[in-house]
């Protein structure tokens, strides 16, 4: 387990999470274009995941890193192959953003944290349970960006379109990567100080 044996305290792991997170904040542009990345997440993931429920028993254990990177970028491969042949402007859209799904350290670490005895089907829902957290910060970092960031919602992939909500956007920072970085700082942050809080609350609750 290299990343894991490496990201000791709870501190640096969130912070590794919150930098693997970023590339996929880049496309939250629309909430289409965020859905588009989602499913390709998710299908990269899920996948991935059973191959590597499948045959771990007989990888090495010096040879499973390798096994799992060659497993993502098979997948990965796969995924935005099928979107160019069934949606190639959502492809177009996603640009470098779907082939870097390939290297994604969130799938990587949830290869490595499944065990060797757990079955196809116990992979695959733990497949969906990061999926659909995946999900939602996707959407809902979309929804703040295209509703302050653009004025609009339900936008196509290129931002075209949609429900007008806003004549002019209330913050158009966000829509840029500028605005995106200072989202997730502040999402973060927020995350951060309600943990805190939740601490303190129950050190409170010890002593009496």
């Amino acid at each position: 387990m290299l990343i894991k044996t490496r990201l000791k305290s709870s501190t640096e792991l969130s912070s590794f999470k919150m930098l693997t997170v970023c590339p996929f904040l880049a496309v939250t542009t629309t909430i289409s274009r965020s859905f588009a990345m989602a499913v390709a997440f998710a299908f990269t993931l899920i996948l991935a995941q059973l191959i590597v429920a499948l045959f771990k028993k007989h990888i090495p254990l010096k040879l499973r890193t390798l096994f799992y990177v060659a497993v993502t970028a098979f997948c990965a491969s796969l995924c935005e192959l099928l979107f160019f042949i069934t949606a190639p402007f959502v492809a177009k859209s996603l640009g470098i953003y779907l082939p870097i799904l390939a290297v994604s350290c969130i799938i990587l670490v949830r290869l490595e944290s499944t065990k060797v005895e757990v079955f196809g089907g116990v992979a695959i829902i733990d497949s969906l349970v990061t999926t659909l957290q995946m999900f939602f910060v996707l959407i809902g970092a979309a929804f703040i960006r295209e509703l302050f960031g653009n004025g609009t919602l339900f936008a196509d992939v290129y931002g075209n379109g949609g429900i007008i909500v806003f004549n002019n956007a209330p913050v158009p920072v966000l829509i840029t990567t500028a605005g995106v970085l200072f989202l997730a700082g502040f999402a973060a942050a927020v995350a951060k100080v309600i943990v805190k809080n939740r601490k303190n609350s129950a050190r409170g609750a010890k002593k009496y």
